[in-house]
């Protein structure tokens, strides 16, 4: 996959594992899936491990430095 999604720090789309909402959302603010706030998934924010896991704690991506982007 080469997709390029954008995560926003809105309040709808908000940090995900301090969020109620667990759902990952696109640029758009749809929801493209669901992030668990374990251990091996954690906070992409604060994490040191900059990968987005699916629910089965596979990496799907990272979050870029940079650009705040999610690189799939």
């Amino acid at each position: 996959m080469s997709k390029l999604i954008y995560a926003f720090a809105t309040r709808k789309a908000r940090n995900i594992a301090n969020s109620n909402d667990k759902r990952i959302r696109d640029f758009q603010g749809q929801s493209i899936g669901y992030a668990f706030a374990t251990r091996k998934a954690r906070n992409i924010a604060n994490s040191n491990d900059k990968r987005i896991r699916d629910f089965q704690g596979q990496s799907i991506g990272f979050l870029s430095r940079y650009h705040q982007n999610i690189i799939m």
